[in-house]
């Protein structure tokens, strides 16, 4: 899933988001946000990601990755100073 910001928002940016049919979460790849949150290490074909509960991103070029515990539907909310968004993923 890309996200990318239009029309020149600028200030914070909070993403958050879990499962909204059943028990599961989402997990954030980046920075942690802080110095002992434990992430989980998932390799892929020719990629290895750790993700997190929570992450901090600095920078206007920082991007992160989104990961679902389970199979389910997860929402994902996207809270700026001028806007917020929510974007509803089915995850199988």
């Amino acid at each position: 899933m890309v996200y990318e910001l239009m029309g020149g928002a600028s200030g914070p940016i909070l993403f958050r988001g879990g499962r909204i049919d059943g028990p599961g979460r989402l997990e954030f790849s980046g920075s942690p946000a802080g110095p002992s949150d434990k992430g989980e290490t998932l390799t892929g074909v020719s990629v290895t990601r750790t993700f997190y509960e929570r992450i901090y991103g600095p920078g206007p070029t920082s991007g992160f990755y989104v990961y679902p515990s389970t199979p389910g539907c997860y929402a994902l909310q996207v809270d700026g100073t001028e806007f917020e968004d929510m974007i509803i993923v089915i995850a199988s």
